[in-house]
C-alpha cells in the first residue's frame, strides 16, 4: 500500500521558514509523503546558470519549473496551500497551483486566516480550511 502524497504550496519567500517545517511534520505524522516544490530546484537553476528564478526569470527555466510543479500536483492526492495572513503579493504561484489542484480534483486543505473568494469556491466542494498551523496540527477545521 502506498502512502498518501501531498503537494505543499507556499511562497518562495517562506521556503525555509520554521512554520513550513511544522506543517511538514504534521503531515508526516499522518503518514503523508510531502512534496515540496522547492526541493531540487537548485539543479534547475544551475542548468541555466541562475541562482533563483524570481529576480529575473529566463523563459526556459521558468517554464521547466512550472512543468515540474504542475506534474507534481497531478501526481499527488492531497494539495495543501499555506497562505499566512501577513503574506504579500508573492502568492501568485500558490493561487495558480490552488486553481490547478481544484481543476484536477485533488483534496485541498488551506492553512490561512484569510477569507478569500477563491477559497470559498474551493471549499464548496468539501475541501477544508484551517485558520492556523496549530488548527491544522489538531485538525480543527475553520467554519466561515
Amino acid at each position: 500500500m502506498t502512502n498518501l502524497k501531498a503537494y505543499l504550496a507556499h511562497s518562495w519567500r517562506r521556503k525555509n521558514h520554521p512554520d513550513k517545517y511544522r506543517i511538514i511534520k504534521a503531515l508526516k505524522e499522518r503518514k503523508v509523503v510531502v512534496v515540496d516544490p522547492f526541493e531540487g530546484e537548485e539543479e534547475l537553476y544551475a542548468k541555466y546558470g541562475e541562482t533563483d528564478y524570481y529576480t529575473n526569470c529566463i523563459y526556459k527555466l521558468g517554464r521547466e519549473i512550472w512543468v515540474k510543479d504542475l506534474a507534481q500536483i497531478r501526481d499527488c492526492e492531497l494539495f495543501v496551500a499555506w497562505v499566512p495572513n501577513h503574506t504579500n503579493g508573492s502568492m501568485f504561484g500558490v493561487a495558480y497551483e490552488l486553481c490547478y489542484a481544484f481543476m484536477n480534483h485533488k483534496f485541498i486543505q488551506i492553512i490561512s486566516p484569510r477569507k478569500r473568494v477563491c477559497f470559498a469556491y474551493v471549499l464548496s466542494k468539501g475541501n477544508q480550511q484551517f485558520e492556523t498551523i496549530e488548527d491544522f496540527e489538531n485538525v480543527r477545521v475553520m467554519r466561515w
